[in-house]
């Protein structure tokens, strides 16, 4: 089976153990960068689209599947390739459709609480102007910082947020600013990755399976074949902290099995889709 990867790098190490999965499992795999990578798209008989890929100047063949493991958050030409191959037929892991979610953090945020996924609160502002506005909006420190979707930053009292602020400029991208919380000693709980991969939630050991179901239906609302769901403790249950369209990878165990490679479950999931032929 030919599968491609779309990555922003071979060397990536989730990407390797990805491309050494598909190899053990017998599958032909080329990692394609979406960032050189060509769109063309011709309109056949009955208006029918007829796109083709072609990766540093060189037609691809088309794939029986392809699988995306793009940046945090996604890039918009990542999702245009993405959505050429499914035009295509190809069968494509994530779909288009979820990975241009991803792009606007508020947007899929607002789908998860209109679900009625918990969170904790957030806010977001253009520049220095914009991203006062969103402290004050939460009340102010302490409070944490990305500036353009960089780590987060604590602002424990106002001298640290004027510091932090002083750094943004009239067109600094969006600033993301979100409120803090403490769990039990007074220390904030640290953030646990779940694997969702085909409906199927692969959690690590002990994990509640409240938190299982959180992951899972975050999953299914943001219309995620496959994802990495992070999730935080707080009094009232479980809080979505991030979402990624592929998981962390490496040695995982799953329910009922003796701990399988994570970057293999993946790879079998991908084939599956191919084999099933399921559009995306």
């Amino acid at each position: 089976m030919r599968l491609v990867i779309l990555a922003r790098s071979p060397r990536l190490e989730g990407v390797v153990r990805l491309r050494e999965a598909a190899r053990e499992a017998g599958h032909a795999v080329q990692v394609v960068e979406p960032h050189r990578s060509t769109v063309f798209l011709a309109v056949g008989p009955a208006g029918r689209p007829r796109p083709r890929v072609s990766f540093r100047g060189k037609p691809l063949r088309t794939p029986d599947a392809a699988l995306v493991r793009p940046r945090t958050p996604p890039g918009a030409w990542e999702v245009s390739v993405a959505r050429a191959f499914e035009a295509s037929g190809v069968p494509v892991v994530a779909p288009s459709d979820a990975l241009a979610r991803l792009c606007d953090p508020l947007g899929w945020r607002l789908e998860l609480a209109r679900a009625g996924i918990a969170q904790r609160p957030w806010a977001w502002g253009r520049g220095r102007e914009g991203a006062l506005a969103a402290a004050r909006a939460l009340g102010g420190p302490p409070l944490e910082l990305s500036l353009a979707g960089e780590a987060w930053t604590p602002a424990e009292g106002p001298a640290v947020l004027e510091g932090l602020l002083a750094a943004v400029g009239a067109t600094t991208p969006a600033v993301a600013v979100r409120g803090t919380f403490a769990g039990s000693g007074g220390d904030s709980p640290p953030e646990v990755s779940v694997t969702v991969v085909g409906g199927r939630v692969l959690a690590p050991e002990g994990l509640p399976p409240a938190w299982s179901a959180v992951a899972l239906r975050t999953a299914r609302v943001l219309g995620l074949l496959v994802a990495a769901v992070g999730l935080r403790d707080a009094p009232g249950g479980p809080l979505v902290e991030s979402v990624g369209a592929c998981p962390h990878l490496g040695v995982l165990p799953a329910p009922g099995t003796a701990g399988p490679d994570l970057a293999r479950t993946v790879i079998d999931y991908v084939a599956d889709r191919a084999l099933e032929r399921v559009p995306s």
